[in-house]
């Protein structure tokens, strides 16, 4: 009986104890500015009436999906889109102020190009005179010239040498640009692949009986119409070249899942006597060396992808009136600077977006305007926001988690069993070699190194809109076709530059993840909050971004970055076996708000498993970093245990409402799932996550049966 009692009484004490520990833990609140405005983030949020284990994106989101309004300038509203608002306000206040005396350069002009966008009385006293102007320089466009048009001279390759020395985009019958060999990630290389499109190849090879493909050829009418076609001709003629837009999609087709087979580095005189259809020693030349240059030499190797594409492109274009390439030409180059002309085409234009994703209205004119100036000029206001809106201690915050997730990878490639040592090794390597951007470049803070970048850009009182804009796209090309013959710095700061964008990036041929400023606030990171949200945040992003280098896709890239042959053959099945799982459980999701269209595990493959693997590095280095430390909880939220509330973040970034049209076109084209679907299938294949909420095996949020490729 003693024994029983002592037993019985300590027992009591020890549950005591642990009461008054817990209500002391859950007493804890942090009151900062950060603490409170995540907390209502996720009040706003969060439905705490559904059950957790019965569906966690509902539990997690149900408040923002029955509450959530999508803008009539909006497609959908997502976490992202609240976060790129802020980062927009930002933007306008900074290019909104006025210029002052020894102001940098860029600074100046990407002011000066905003204003420029702003003044939208010049631009409808301009109307399309602009776009006129340049289609004089290119030829005229043949819809529009009537039987004036003479095909006697006309070669589309010239065409296109036009449009390079006017700054248009030279991608719209073969995409040529250089790139880093992913062969030889030592070297630049000349990359010929297949045409940049209008319109998703996925549409188009539909023809004109698919709604998207019919909205598309009206708008091509009514542009043509708008600078002066007659419409019967505009009809009949922008039929044929949609027509050559549809081949040009059919023969672009290509298997994602096999990205080896079609990659093959070719000589330029073989090239030349293997695909005659374009010139291709003068074709190179002229468009990557500029009209008086020679610098590329007929024993240079290029890099093909699709060699069927060219194969193709040669039989069609043998087949194909002059008239038709030209029309197909200058509609494409025409679609480009829509955006940059008067107030009757941009409407037009919102219209076709409007059939198309379901967006009732254009963006307001300051928002596009800020687009556009991150967008051309994104360097220059890259620079001017992270030496204005940017603390330096968030930057070193964000490195620290990306250091201790990066860890958390090789800690699982060394426990992954099913891997033999030799491809162990070599992933162990590789997740050894990534390099980690986070925030920006310090490059970014030289005004002189920035201003030096611009120098050629010339904009004064003479200037207008368009010119200036062509004027952009030029430098750019210029800048990107001039890293042909220089060796490649993987750290090069113009590469990792990219500041002002509300999204994160792993290049494969780098073998490096970006984390760029823009994302480094609001429900991803906090430097003023528990890290447990921010582990749920940007530290879940990543995670993602660190598995990109080892999903279907980056896994077949090595520590440099090189395509290469370096996983055993068993080994390789297994990841195979293992991505299936992946694959299938998604493809049982049906997004009911698309039409009840099923999610293409396919397509999404890639970013599935980079949010499988995401969210569990980010909850392992959260769980590390927690050992010998007790956060505080969030007001309001105090129920939930620091690790629920990871989760419960890791949920919060994927909350969304779309609009039908366009998440049935990201369910029909997108590389990514919906939201809904980036919760429920990473968290259902997360055993930890079960156990935190203590979700019963067999419960829709913790199935028998679990995907895991890491």
């Amino acid at each position: 009986m003693c024994i029983i009692f002592l037993c019985t009484y300590w027992f009591a004490v020890f549950c005591t104890l642990s009461a008054k520990l817990l209500e002391d833990e859950q007493n804890n609140i942090c009151v900062s500015e950060g603490c409170v405005k995540s907390a209502a983030s996720v009040l706003a949020n969060i439905d705490k009436s559904v059950n957790p284990c019965d569906d966690f994106y509902k539990f997690a989101c149900g408040k923002f999906t029955a509450g959530a309004r999508v803008h009539d300038d909006k497609t959908s509203r997502t976490t992202y889109e609240a976060v790129n608002d802020v980062l927009v306000d930002d933007l306008r206040r900074i290019l909104d102020q006025p210029i002052k005396t020894n102001e940098p350069k860029h600074s100046v002009r990407a002011k000066k190009l905003f204003a420029m966008c702003m003044d939208e009385k010049k631009l409808e006293e301009r109307e399309t005179e602009a776009l006129r102007e340049m289609l004089e320089k290119i030829g005229g466009w043949p819809v529009l010239c009537g039987d004036r048009w003479d095909e006697s001279s006309f070669r589309w390759t010239d065409t296109v040498y036009k449009f390079r020395d006017l700054g248009l985009s030279v991608d719209f019958m073969i995409d040529l640009s250089v790139k880093v060999n992913h062969k030889n990630t030592a070297a630049h290389i000349i990359e010929i692949d297949r045409a940049a499109l209008g319109l998703n190849p996925f549409y188009l090879k539909r023809g004109l009986g698919d709604k998207m493909v019919s909205s598309y050829f009206n708008y091509m009418v009514d542009v043509a119409v708008e600078l002066g076609a007659e419409r019967s001709r505009a009809v009949t003629e922008l039929r044929r070249a949609l027509e050559l837009e549809i081949q040009l999609a059919r023969i672009s087709q290509v298997n994602l899942s096999d990205i080896g087979s079609f990659n093959s580095e070719i000589p330029l005189c073989e090239l030349a006597r293997n695909y005659p259809v374009v010139p291709w020693s003068e074709y190179v030349n002229r468009i990557v060396c500029g009209p008086a240059n020679l610098c590329v030499r007929d024993s240079d190797e290029l890099m093909l992808n699709m060699p069927h594409y060219l194969t193709n492109l040669d039989i069609i274009l043998k087949s194909t009136p002059k008239r038709v390439q030209a029309n197909y030409l200058v509609w494409r180059a025409t679609a480009t600077t829509v955006t940059f002309t008067n107030r009757r085409l941009r409407d037009r234009q919102q219209l076709l977006y409007e059939e198309w994703y379901g967006r009732p209205a254009r963006e307001p004119r300051w928002t596009e305007c800020v687009d556009i100036v991150s967008s051309a000029m994104h360097l220059a206001l890259g620079s001017m926001y992270v030496i204005h809106n940017f603390d330096k201690q968030a930057k070193n915050a964000a490195f620290d988690m990306a250091v201790r997730i990066h860890k958390e990878m090789y800690q699982t490639l060394l426990k992954s069993d099913w891997m033999d040592p030799s491809t162990r090794k070599n992933a162990l390597d590789k997740v050894e070699a990534i390099e980690q951007f986070v925030a920006y470049p310090e490059e970014l803070l030289d005004t002189t190194t920035v201003d030096s970048y611009y120098e050629t850009l010339k904009i004064n009182n003479d200037n207008d809109y368009f010119q200036t804009f062509l004027q952009l796209s030029k430098l750019s090309c210029d800048k990107s076709f001039g890293f042909l013959h220089e060796a490649v710095n993987k750290s090069h700061w113009i590469t990792h530059g990219r500041a002002v964008v509300v999204n994160a990036f792993y290049n494969l041929v780098e073998n490096s993840i970006q984390i760029p400023a823009g994302i480094l606030q609001g429900m991803f990171f906090s430097a003023d909050r528990p890290n447990y949200m921010n582990y749920g945040g940007i530290g879940y992003v990543i995670g993602h971004e660190i598995t990109h280098g080892f999903d279907d896709q980056g896994r077949l890239f090595d520590k440099k970055g090189n395509l290469r042959t370096w996983w055993n053959t068993e080994t390789s099945n297994k990841f195979k076996d293992r991505a299936l799982c992946v694959l299938q459980q998604y493809n049982n999701f049906t997004a009911d708000e698309a039409a009840g269209l099923r999610v293409n595990g396919l397509y999404t493959l890639g970013e599935n498993i980079a949010d499988n693997g995401g969210v569990m590095l980010a909850y392992n280095a959260y769980r590390r970093y927690s050992m010998d430390k007790k956060e505080p909880r969030l007001p309001g939220l105090n129920e939930f245990s620091p690790r629920q509330m990871f989760w419960i973040n890791a949920a919060n970034i994927w909350c969304s409402v779309y609009r039908p049209e366009a998440l049935k076109h990201s369910v029909l084209t997108g590389h990514h799932s919906p939201g809904q679907f980036r919760v429920i299938g990473s968290f259902q294949n997360q055993q930890d996550f079960a156990n935190d909420f203590s979700c019963p095996q067999g419960s829709y949020m913790n199935p028998v049966k679990k995907c895991k490729v890491w």
